[in-house]
């Protein structure tokens, strides 16, 4: 009978450790796009981590190499702390960044470099920064033609 115990202790603690989310901390070493950092701990364990509730431009879309170099300013080569938010369909984790108290998906969002992603929002923070970014005309919205990376990635998946 103990036997079985720790037996269906062992299976819940393996389905509850993978359906938590872990915060941690670690050095950017990598900045892919806008909204996408690869962070590695102190263990050496490398995570790509896609900033929660927001979605920059594409790298071939207007901004985009801008977006990707102001996230490389904010945060390559320094210590994050990240709070997992879980994992989208690629496999990389979702998470608010921190560098010391600055909050750098809200950030990228009030600079003008990405847009709150309504889709999957839950930092409604966010709504406000990027109503403060378009009436300034500052980053994306000095363009007032400019399209969401949802709608550029639809309209250049059809071509």
């Amino acid at each position: 009978m103990l036997s079985k115990k720790y037996f269906l202790g062992s299976i819940l603690s393996l389905f509850f450790v993978n359906s938590c989310y872990a915060d941690f901390v670690g050095r950017v070493v990598g900045v892919h796009d806008g909204d996408t950092i690869t962070v590695l701990t102190d263990n050496k364990n490398q995570y790509k981590v896609r900033l929660a509730n927001i979605d920059a431009p594409e790298l071939k879309q207007p901004f985009g190499q801008k977006s990707k170099q102001v996230l490389s300013d904010f945060v390559y080569g320094q210590p994050v702390y990240i709070q997992e938010q879980g994992q989208d369909r690629y496999g990389r984790i979702i998470g608010t960044v921190l560098k010391g108290n600055d909050n750098v998906n809200r950030l990228m969002v009030r600079y003008g470099y990405a847009w709150a992603y309504k889709q999957y929002l839950k930092d409604n923070v966010m709504i406000n920064l990027e109503s403060y970014a378009q009436q300034q005309k500052i980053g994306i919205w000095k363009d007032a033609n400019n399209i969401s990376p949802e709608q550029w990635r639809r309209m250049n998946s059809q071509n």
